[in-house]
């Protein structure tokens, strides 16, 4: 870990004296009160720049304490002798004043996850104020005497100590809940949450820590249990380590104590060591300031342990998980500052930096670690360099693809980025409302503000997408989705979305839609409709034309672990990987599966996994059950970014130290340890894919040696499962007969009747004759030979089962009898109908029963049974079926009973001039093609009236005009000259 100095706030800003400062919660303002000016607040943005001075209303009394809320915008502060709060708010740049009864506030302490602030006084009372409502509420009698210390904890519970040496839990309404009394006033206190606290990460109620931390004395913590608010354990260690200078919680819920003698203990706080010294180092003579930071990682586990302590006149910081000094990571002050203590250290930003100060007046502020910062769309990575800072790199090929030896572009940024887009021309850098757009060829800028908070930002050729508050701007042309004012968009939101190469745009809404949309043309051109809320879409490169979606529930048929996102593989669309937490490490496992656009069962969806193997049934066919076997397993803290040709490009989230011990004859007993750094690109072979690569370099090679026949029957099995069936018939052949009494058992011939198998199950039918002939099966070649030429999928489908031996297969035969033979559907029903049957499914064996009986009833010529039957049967397929027989037959009346539920009724009525009966419908009718019809029947039969009257639904005027002017009908020129 390099540290580098992002800013340095120097004394004419503040005089001399030390400087009290406070970063809010997104650390992109800094609070700070010197103590020369100790009754003026100085706000300063991330890179140093002042923002606002406010001066406090009492210009006498100097601040003791001041604290951000969760929002980062409102600041309250106290002062002393001064009986009120001052209440800071920066986006209105206004000042408020609590009045707090004539009592000096003690305390003040924000809710960790809400908007009240708690206020304790010298007399023991507590104030609830409300930020949203800036309503108080005062709870008298709380403590006897002058509260001293507190804390939030994330349930939302108030934690109080107070010089009556009486420890109190309360409610965010001020209701005490439990209280414990101590031997001791407490003098400060730490609750366990505050170990994530200020990480963005999702937390369980449930799993909240019910611990904390209060000291008594010198040299002595009490451990409590809030949630019976009994006293655990005292921890006191040795008195030659001196006074407690500062402690915090990290970790597991450990404890990590600064002593002014410069020693820094830690101690566990459960199990049978608790309160007992587990390390202790001594980083410096004497210790000043203390401060820790626990990350937690995406994979489980925490990604950083470090306690940061000043003393000797620098900063070192230690990292926990190893119990060992960070000896790069040191910060020495300049030449000016060297006589200076620090009185305040503190990580910030999720341990991104570390702020100090110096009793001199300066403060100081290192990065400690970047922010990881990865987005990855086609062959692009971009990820955050530096505060505002973006690199770029293309994924291209074997030496580029690690992104060591590729041409990165690096982008300076205005502000410091909180969302990237990556497209390939442009690249995307948003904070807050603003996102300025940075073109990869000239360096050209330009900035666009949106209405509202910028959550993702999405990029193609020529256009961006952006995502704010569950709407969605397009540019170049300003489009807004959903619609204002549209159909159905009633509270309807965006919640996520993704832009392909060709402008085509894919998003997810709240009303469980997913949505494709032509950004060029404006215009949705697919719509699906789902069960659940769709939280993130993945759509391939070609267009997403395939498109992987995530929805509430968050699982999968084939994978029983959490899903964490889908990435598709850039050379090959109908390939994706699906991510998932591991079953036993907190690590991440990837799943390979492959998109059949055709095979014998239709469009299908199989999984491929580094164990596939020969189905035990069938010897020449696939075991697709067993791609669910052996994943592809990252190491601890690696996340996917990137997929192609079978090759995963991962980014490490923290460092990771990798051992490899040399197994060929030249390496025995060599150890090589290489360590990646967060943010380092790895690339490896998926499970999937493992040893395609080498085998087809090995191809190209006549000089590679001897065959590793076993390894190579594996690469052509998982080239036929990922449906590659050329690579995998160009690889079969290059494997050499095992010749045994003739035959070549388990050999070559066996694995060219798997890929032939294969083609046939994904209807390739010259692959099959290629591998079939290789065989000797002439058989199956001159069978096939006729297929060749043949185009209905339904029916190759129908002829490759039987080739197959697959029979009563009755469904199939269903869909095939529609188009070939219908007067085959009746036994075809029987038999789907008996199988239905068998299984229990008497209501589906019922109704193909009934189908079953209507076209037979219409193929004897007993059309008014199979009229009557119609009315009970819900399929429409078989309602405009039956009546398609009896309109061939004339009975149009008869058709149209059998169409009452559609629309096509009216038409066989009025052909077979039912009036009666095509009158009722007709009301219902809105296509004036069927008005038209109705009129012209009508005027035939002498119904002037009624067809002049259909004839202006119809919006057939002329036809209107002609029936009124002609004597022998209607006869009324005076109403048509006004027609």
């Amino acid at each position: 870990m390099v540290l580098r100095q992002l800013l340095k706030l120097k004394e004419e800003y503040f005089g001399s004296g030390a400087v009290m400062f406070r970063w809010n919660t997104s650390a992109s303002r800094l609070a700070c009160v010197p103590a020369a000016r100790p009754s003026n607040v100085f706000i300063f943005d991330s890179s140093g720049e002042i923002e606002r001075d406010v001066p406090l209303d009492d210009r006498t009394s100097p601040v003791s304490s001041f604290e951000w809320d969760t929002t980062g915008n409102v600041l309250a502060l106290i002062q002393k002798g001064v009986v009120t709060v001052s209440i800071y708010h920066f986006d209105e740049d206004r000042l408020e004043t609590l009045d707090c009864s004539r009592e000096e506030p003690s305390f003040i302490a924000w809710n960790m996850t809400g908007p009240q602030l708690a206020i304790g006084t010298s007399k023991g009372n507590t104030i609830i104020y409300n930020s949203t409502t800036a309503k108080m509420q005062l709870i008298a009698g709380k403590h006897g005497r002058r509260i001293t210390c507190g804390a939030w904890t994330l349930r939302g519970h108030l934690l109080l100590g107070s010089d009556d040496k009486i420890i109190s839990l309360s409610d965010t309404e001020g209701e005490t809940l439990r209280q414990t009394v101590l031997r001791s006033a407490p003098m400060t206190m730490r609750v366990a949450d505050e170990i994530i606290a200020g990480n963005a990460i999702s937390f369980d109620k449930g799993g909240l820590s019910a611990k904390c931390c209060v000291r008594t004395g010198k040299d002595s913590l009490i451990l409590l249990e809030t949630e019976a608010m009994s006293i655990v354990a005292t921890v006191k260690f040795s008195q030659k380590y001196g006074s407690i200078v500062d402690y915090g919680w990290f970790g597991d819920e450990r404890l990590c104590i600064g002593y002014s003698g410069g020693q820094v203990v830690v101690t566990p706080t459960s199990g049978d060591e608790i309160g007992q010294e587990v390390f202790r180092c001594k980083p410096a003579s004497s210790l000043d300031a203390l401060s820790l930071c626990s990350i937690p990682s995406k994979a489980g586990g925490f990604s950083v342990l470090w306690a940061a302590v000043a003393g000797d006149g620098c900063i070192k910081i230690i990292d926990l998980r190893d119990c060992r000094e960070e000896t790069e990571s040191t910060i020495n002050y300049e030449d000016d500052d060297e006589a200076g203590v620090v009185s305040n250290l503190t990580f910030s930003r999720g341990g991104q930096t570390i702020t100090f100060n110096v009793s001199t007046g300066c403060v100081y502020s290192y990065l400690a670690r970047l922010p990881l910062m990865f987005e990855a769309r086609g062959n692009s990575v971009a990820w955050l360099s530096s505060l505002r800072e973006i690199t770029v790199t293309e994924i291209v090929d074997g030496k580029q693809r690690s992104g060591k030896n590729a041409e990165k572009v690096k982008i300076e940024c205005e502000v410091e980025p909180a969302i990237i887009g990556v497209g390939p021309r442009q690249i995307a850098a948003g904070a807050g409302r603003r996102v300025y757009y940075h073109s990869l060829r000239d360096g050209q800028k330009t900035e666009r503000e949106y209405p509202a908070k910028v959550e993702a930002v999405e990029l193609s050729q020529s256009h961006a997408a952006v995502l704010a508050e569950g709407k969605m701007w397009g540019s170049p042309a300003v489009t807004v989705l959903p619609a204002e004012g549209s159909k159905g968009d009633d509270g309807v939101k965006i919640l996520s979305m993704r832009m392909t190469p060709q402008d085509i745009l894919i998003y997810s809404t709240s009303g469980k839609e997913l949505v494709h949309y032509d950004v060029e043309e404006r215009c949705p051109i697919n719509e699906y409709r789902h069960t659940e809320s769709i939280l993130a879409v993945y759509p391939n490169s070609l267009g997403g034309t395939y498109t992987a979606f995530l929805d509430a529930k968050g699982c999968c048929k084939s994978i029983t672990l959490s899903l964490r996102g889908v990435l598709w593989d850039l050379a090959d669309p109908s390939v994706f990987v699906v991510a998932a937490d591991a079953r036993e490490a907190a690590v991440l496992e990837l799943h390979t599966f492959v998109v059949y656009d055709y095979s014998l069962s239709g469009p299908t969806v199989v999984p491929v996994g580094g164990a596939i193997r020969r189905s035990e049934v069938f010897y020449d066919s696939i075991d697709f059950e067993s791609g669910r076997d052996d994943p592809t397993t990252l190491a601890h803290g690696e996340i996917p970014v990137a997929v192609q040709n079978g090759d995963i490009v991962v980014v490490n989230l923290e460092r990771v130290m990798h051992m490899q011990i040399g197994l060929t004859a030249n390496e025995i007993g060599r150890v090589t340890v290489q360590c990646r750094q967060p943010g380092e690109l790895r690339t490896s072979d998926l499970a999937s894919h493992s040893g395609i690569g080498s085998a087809l370099r090995r191809m190209s090679n006549t000089n590679s040696g001897p065959v590793d026949v076993e390894e190579m029957e594996r690469v052509v099995m998982r080239l036929a499962a990922l449906g590659r069936m050329e690579l995998a018939y160009r690889v079969c052949l290059s494997i050499p007969r095992k010749e045994k009494m003739g035959a070549d058992e388990g050999g070559r011939d066996e694995l060219m009747r798997l890929i032939a198998r294969q083609a046939v199950e994904l209807l390739e039918v010259d692959m099959a004759i290629l591998a079939y002939r290789e065989c000797g099966d002439a058989d199956r070649v001159a069978f096939l030979d006729r297929l060749v030429q043949l185009e209905d999928v339904p029916m190759l489908q129908g002829y490759l089962k039987v080739l197959l031996g697959q029979k009563q297969m009755w469904e199939s035969a269903k869909g095939l009898a529609t188009t070939v033979d219908q007067r085959r559907l009746p036994m075809i029903h029987r038999h789907v109908a008996m199988g239905l049957e068998d299984k229990g499914d008497y209501e589906g064996a019922l109704a193909s029963y009934k189908e079953a009986i209507g076209r037979c009833l219409c193929y004897c010529g007993m059309y008014e049974p199979a009229a009557r039957l119609c009315e009970r049967i819900a399929e429409e397929d078989v309602l405009i079926e039956c009546a398609a027989i009896l309109e061939r037959m004339k009975q149009y009346s008869l058709a149209g009973s059998a169409l009452v539920i559609l629309s096509e009724p009216v038409v066989f009525y009025i052909q077979d001039m039912d009036f009666d009966a095509a009158k009722p419908l007709m009301d219902q009718v809105s296509t004036p093609k069927l008005h038209l019809l109705y009129a012209k029947a009508k005027e035939a039969r002498g119904f002037f009236k009624e067809a002049a009257a259909s004839y202006e639904k119809g919006g057939d005027m002329e036809s209107i005009v002609r029936l009124l002017v002609d004597e022998s009908q209607l006869n009324d020129p005076t109403e048509g000259k006004w027609t």
